[in-house]
């Protein structure tokens, strides 16, 4: 079960647009982060997102330097590694 400060393995062929230097996308299946926080609860109300778990990803550009991505991801779509 995942938690605040968990570390992760996105486990989804997942495509993300975040970042203008993958133009057809980045494929995130493999990445690791940690989750920043569950979005179902926001200040004492219960949502209804589809994808709760904020987290925060760890990837290279093309050109390899560091990268940060942040993406919500749901709990059928990573794995738990720490």
């Amino acid at each position: 079960m995942a938690s605040e400060g968990s570390r992760v393995r996105v486990t989804a062929p997942i495509r993300v647009y975040h970042s203008l230097k993958y133009r057809k996308g980045l494929d995130i299946q493999g990445l690791e982060g940690r989750v920043l926080t569950n979005v179902m609860h926001f200040k004492g109300k219960t949502l209804s997102a589809t994808k709760p778990w904020k987290t925060a990803l760890e990837a290279k550009d093309p050109a390899g330097a560091p990268m940060k991505l942040t993406v919500h991801l749901s709990e059928n779509e990573f794995e738990v590694t720490e």
